[in-house]
């Protein structure tokens, strides 16, 4: 009866290293064959022909859009739109609390000045030498 669990271990691992060489043995893939390369032209377009190399992205929304009264209906929202100066807000209140952690890092210089003045009478106490 001792057996049996040391066979039951030793099946396992057997079963385990057999799976493990099998997965090994894969097929091997074909070659690959890269495309042929496009011929290039041996003369390019000029510059003064060229299209127009400017991004979409380059341009601001004022030039994207040609209509005047979208334009203008636009830059409204954008000037009254709450959602927008909030993030404005925040934006300026991360940029304060941003510079007030680097003056945190920055030497502190400090200076201070007393002065007084005592005058006792002739028969006081302190007055008496």
């Amino acid at each position: 009866m001792r057996f049996l669990p040391r066979l039951a271990g030793w099946g396992v691992g057997v079963a385990l290293l057999a799976l493990g060489l099998l997965g090994g043995c894969t097929a091997v893939a074909p070659p690959v064959v890269s495309p042929r390369a496009t011929a290039v032209p041996s003369t390019f377009v000029s510059a003064a022909n060229a299209p127009d190399s400017a991004s979409v992205a380059q341009l601001s929304w004022q030039k994207f859009f040609a209509d005047s009264a979208l334009v203008a209906l636009v830059d409204t929202a954008l000037r009254a739109n709450p959602d927008q100066l909030i993030a404005v807000q925040r934006v300026e209140e991360a940029r304060a609390g941003l510079v007030a952690a680097r003056g945190a890092l920055l030497p502190i210089v400090s200076a201070g000045a007393t002065g007084g003045f005592d005058r006792f009478a002739d028969y006081a106490a302190l007055g008496q030498t």
